[in-house]
């Protein structure tokens, strides 16, 4: 991330970062059960920027990330979900209910 932060500060004099536009959380105990899913490990998605690329990818409130860009999340205080430079795609893998899906977005 500092190599891409520095590449684009040299070619235009400011840094530009990309974002999820969704704001995660610790999938604990009670939100597993009550979401139907079977364990902890992922991003609970708290809220999603109406208009954001979460959004556009149709990442709604209550999904749960279990893998970005083809990694696995485990947990959501852990830095897996880096930011992507802007105007990349990446793939998510999201857990809705009980139906498992990939989404594409940037």
């Amino acid at each position: 991330m500092a190599k891409r932060s520095m590449e684009s500060l040299v070619k235009t004099g400011k840094v530009t970062r990309g974002y999820l536009g969704a704001s995660v959380g610790p999938l604990s105990q009670e939100l597993a059960k009550e979401f139907k899913v079977t364990d902890t490990s992922g991003a609970f998605v708290q809220d999603v920027t109406r208009g954001g690329p979460a959004d556009r990818a149709g990442i709604t409130p209550g999904d749960v990330i279990r893998k970005f860009d083809g990694r696995s999340v485990t947990d959501s205080a852990k830095p897996s979900l880096p930011p992507p430079a802007p105007a990349d795609s990446r793939q998510v893998g999201v857990r809705r209910m009980l139906m498992r899906t990939e989404q594409n977005y940037s």
